[in-house]
């Protein structure tokens, strides 16, 4: 059976309508998902990956470097874990360390709020906690000029981690 123009045309102009409404009510279900998603990454549940390592064998108050790593290990969404971490470095960057488990817990620490901060999309202090703690040993063969990063927690954290 041979069709008329006619009907292959209302035929065609029908399926493209069909593909533009599909499109659109895809547009309006993705949409609103993807940006629900993204405004509500800072209140996302934070859970720990290093941190969870660490059991301690005892409760520590607050105020203790044990205490406060617990507290911030605690932190119930990223934005409070990003403020958390970094007040626990500002606080215990600087000291002298007593036993062998506190250097770990530091580490530990600035491990965390890195993280942190890639999940919460702020990639540019993320990378410059990573090139600090340098894992691979990368950076310290570069002569200093080059590296291009002087984050030694022990030298000043307020100043350079308030401008972060």
């Amino acid at each position: 059976m041979l069709k008329s123009r006619g009907t292959v045309n209302t035929l065609n102009t029908t399926m493209i309508h069909n593909k533009i409404l599909i499109t659109a009510l895809a547009c309006l279900l993705v949409c609103p998902v993807l940006s629900v998603s993204a405004a509500s990454n800072r209140d996302r549940r934070y859970s720990t990956i290093y941190a969870q390592q660490y059991k301690p064998t005892e409760k520590y108050p607050r105020n203790t470097l044990q205490g406060d790593f617990l507290w911030a290990a605690g932190s119930s969404s990223l934005r409070t874990a990003a403020v958390h971490w970094k007040n626990f470095l500002v606080k215990y960057g600087e000291r002298e360390l007593d036993s062998a488990i506190q250097p770990q817990l530091i580490s530990i620490a600035k491990y965390e709020l890195m993280r942190v901060y890639f999940l919460l999309g702020n990639i540019r202090a993320a990378d410059q906690i990573l090139k600090e703690l340098d894992p691979l040993k990368l950076l310290s063969a570069l002569p200093q000029s080059r590296s291009h990063v002087s984050m030694n927690f022990r030298l000043s954290p307020r100043k350079r981690l308030s401008s972060i």
